[in-house]
């Protein structure tokens, strides 16, 4: 007789670890002067550095 295998709902499920990708001082650097070109630079070169020096989530910050 075969019977199928169920996991138990004492055991604990194991994942695997998620990496954490952060960017260099430098990328932050590039990427704000990147927005800071056009008609609404000034806005999004601020808006940029709020959301890197803070840690804001963009659905955060929109809601200010």
């Amino acid at each position: 007789m075969t019977q199928a295998l169920t996991p138990s709902p004492k055991m604990a499920i194991t994942r695997a670890a998620r990496v954490v990708a952060y960017l260099t001082p430098e990328e932050v650097y590039r990427i704000a002067n990147a927005a800071n070109q056009g008609r609404n630079g000034e806005r999004d070169y601020l808006l940029i550095r709020v959301l890197f020096e803070t840690g804001l989530r963009v659905s955060e910050a929109l809601s200010l």
